[in-house]
């Protein structure tokens, strides 16, 4: 190739890298108000409900008999959901021992979010001794069952390489999964594989594609509920 040429297609280069950091620039301006003026987000919701369950709000007794109640219920899906919930007030209020020993109980009912929640303590060794390997096969076996979640947090603990071997290409197949699956971190997450080239060839239209995408889900509410 003649210096030239080579010149040439080094300029191109440059100023394609350049119109892609201003558009991505511009969209991240023009979706920054969703902060103010977008609604209460399913997350929010969410905590809403669970905070009035744990105060026992939504029941005339305290929350926590009433699932205690449940527990009797012969049907075996009502004990593992009364588990589940028993273990999410447990941590709530940070005995994460009595946690780890109902999430346990919900998991073995086969409750999916339940061996969700056990994959994080074991990551972050709360109420139990930290094992990375353990919190995998319990995100693993949630994934399995369909937790997107999951998904996303194994993406996660492969991209960043802290506890176990970096692995780009296995955490973008994962957010892959996630992302298909309208998991919005996962999308921007992608969009930041694509323009490093982790785990697969750099591309800086598919990084903007996902970047769009990630935004149009507002992504900037999002981002506060992902953790590492």
């Amino acid at each position: 190739m003649s210096e030239n040429t080579n010149n040439i297609a080094l300029a191109q280069r440059k100023s394609g890298e350049e119109y892609f950091e201003t558009e991505k620039r511009a969209y991240i301006e023009r979706h920054k108000r969703l902060l103010l003026v977008a609604p209460t987000t399913g997350y929010i919701r969410r905590s809403i409900d669970f905070f009035r369950m744990v105060y026992g709000v939504r029941y005339p007794t305290s929350s926590l008999e009433y699932f205690e109640r449940e527990l009797e219920n012969e049907n075996p899906f009502v004990v593992s959901e009364a588990n589940y919930n028993i273990g999410l007030i447990h941590q709530f209020k940070k005995d994460y021992v009595s946690a780890i020993y109902r999430y346990r109980k919900a998991a073995v009912g086969n409750h999916v979010k339940a061996c969700e929640k056990l994959g994080r303590l074991y990551y972050k060794g709360l109420g139990v001794r930290q094992d990375h390997v353990e919190s995998i096969e319990w995100y693993r076996l949630a994934a399995a069952k369909g937790d997107v979640e999951s998904l996303f947090r194994l993406g996660v603990i492969y991209n960043d390489g802290e506890n176990v071997p970096q692995d780009y290409a296995e955490s973008f197949i994962l957010y892959a999964a996630a992302a298909r699956r309208g998991h919005v971190v996962s999308s921007y997450n992608i969009g930041v594989m694509f323009e490093n080239g982790q785990g697969v060839y750099r591309n800086l239209t598919k990084a903007f594609q996902y970047y769009e995408q990630a935004a149009e889900q507002n992504y900037f509410e999002a981002q506060f509920f992902s953790i590492k």
